[in-house]
């Protein structure tokens, strides 16, 4: 073996370790931000359903709320729209058909 050739199998490895860290820290951020939008959708959906059911079924029939029906639903979700990092709007676009967008921040690790 050449003398020159001495240290290149560990340099190589290094290099190679650093690589395979880079990629498993960006396999894990992308991982658990489809995991917070799995939840995110999910919480919107039952948002959404509960806005729809108060609207159809008030809990107080003079003073149906299908907003703070579908806020609540959220925060019992994870998604309270006190947070400053979450942001829920509650909308009906055509009369009887609700629709919910929660907006959240995701700290990614890398």
């Amino acid at each position: 073996m050449n003398r020159r050739e001495d240290g290149a199998v560990a340099i190589t490895v290094a290099i190679s370790l650093l690589v395979l860290m880079a990629f498993t820290s960006i396999a894990l951020d992308l991982s658990a931000g489809y995991e917070s939008r799995r939840q995110t959708l999910n919480a919107a959906d039952a948002a959404a359903l509960a806005a729809a059911w108060e609207d159809c079924n008030p809990k107080d029939a003079a003073n149906p709320d299908p907003e703070a029906a579908a806020k609540e639903m959220a925060a019992l979700n994870g998604f309270d729209d006190a947070d400053p990092t979450v942001a829920v709007l509650v909308t009906e676009p055509t009369i009887g058909h609700w629709q919910v967008q929660i907006a959240t921040q995701v700290k990614a690790a890398f």
